[in-house]
């Protein structure tokens, strides 16, 4: 019993850690879900805040416990600390591993499903390949690239928006700098990064298209840039009979609080209002 007291402890902590965060994550909200139904479970008992050296000892003597069971003891200590799991002051924890860049692709889609929702705009992800363009070459010649493939597409009416999020900190070297004074590196890659743009342009038959380039910034910079209405920035692409325009969003990955997610999303109504 003294047990299962300590485990809806557990859950009780990771649930209050993660509620904030279920209107702004989907992955929270999930997580939620489960300690909700896990908690159903252990009605019976009340919550007892475990002793570590209680912990330590039974996770030492107890030869019967399961594996589970010891990771489970083993996160109790964790959240006794607050590191980990759903811990203030996060050090360690469960390991896991995501490279930033797919991270940060994956923060973008997030925020695109928020921005597109109340317009009700048709979201594919490039992520499960709903966005994919496949490039035939003739069987007698060289070949590169068999695809094209735009993070997140978003379609409504005669609009289409490709967003294409690139973990690079160009938008911040352009608002430090300018053009002609930044590194011949830098420029180079953005000039890549326009030319993908268009590309992905091209494969929309949209009479509307806005091609969206999204890099990461630090929070202060983009709370600045938001205030001034700086953070989006829109450029009309001249010639042809379609409409192309390519914008540059910079966001923050860290948040000060999950309401600032909103404050993201509002910030790129510059993008909904182009073509209108």
């Amino acid at each position: 019993i003294q047990l299962r007291a300590m485990i809806r402890w557990g859950l009780e902590t990771v649930h209050r850690s993660l509620a904030p965060w279920c209107s702004v994550d989907s992955i929270a909200r999930h997580l939620v879900e489960q300690t909700e139904s896990l908690l159903l479970q252990l009605s019976d008992v009340r919550p007892l805040a475990p002793n570590k050296s209680a912990l330590n000892h039974l996770l030492a003597t107890a030869g019967w416990l399961t594996p589970p069971l010891v990771d489970g003891l083993q996160a109790l200590g964790w959240l006794i600390d607050e590191r980990g799991l759903a811990g203030t002051a996060a050090t360690d924890g469960l390991a896991w591993c995501l490279p930033m860049h797919e991270l940060f692709e994956r923060w973008v889609e997030h925020l695109v499903r928020l921005w597109a929702y109340p317009f009700g705009g048709h979201v594919r992800s490039g992520r499960t390949f709903e966005t994919l363009v496949p490039i035939r070459w003739s069987s007698a010649a060289p070949k590169s690239l068999k695809s094209l493939v735009p993070d997140v597409v978003v379609e409504l009416g005669s609009q289409t928006w490709v967003f294409d999020a690139k973990y690079k900190n160009h938008f911040e070297e352009l608002d430090d700098q300018a053009w002609f004074e930044l590194a011949e590196e830098i420029q180079s890659e953005h000039r890549h990064d326009m030319h993908q743009a268009l590309a992905y342009a091209a494969t929309c038959p949209a009479s509307q298209i806005i091609t969206v380039l999204v890099y990461p910034m630090r929070l202060p910079v983009w709370e600045r840039l938001t205030a001034r209405g700086r953070s989006v920035t829109v450029a009309e692409v001249l010639g042809g009979d379609r409409s192309v325009q390519v914008a540059l969003a910079g966001v923050p990955i860290q948040l000060s609080h999950p309401e600032q997610t909103n404050q993201i999303v509002a910030a790129w109504n510059p993008l909904f209002s182009v073509g209108q």
